[in-house]
């Protein structure tokens, strides 16, 4: 019992943090995209030319960037479902 117990929890644990470093690596897919995106469409922004020194939450403040980060979550989401329903 105490083995089939330790299984368990140990497959919990490596796949609680499989998941975990997933969810941190689609973060910093999105945050690529936004800041690309953001970039490209704010450019003569002067708000733009103060964000690579600012975090992600800072940036997230912003209504512009935080539009643009949505709709690169958006867009991953959709092409993980495309991906996933070709197979």
């Amino acid at each position: 019992m105490k083995k089939l117990l330790t299984i368990i929890v140990l497959s919990l644990f490596f796949f609680g943090g499989a998941q975990a470093t997933s969810l941190g690596q689609t973060e910093k897919l999105i945050e690529k995209c936004a800041n690309k995106r953001f970039e490209k469409f704010f450019k003569d922004d002067l708000i733009n030319l103060s964000f690579k020194e600012k975090t992600t939450k800072e940036r997230l403040e912003n209504l512009n960037y935080n539009i643009v980060w949505k709709n690169c979550e958006k867009d991953l989401k959709q092409s993980e479902f495309a991906m996933f329903s070709c197979h």
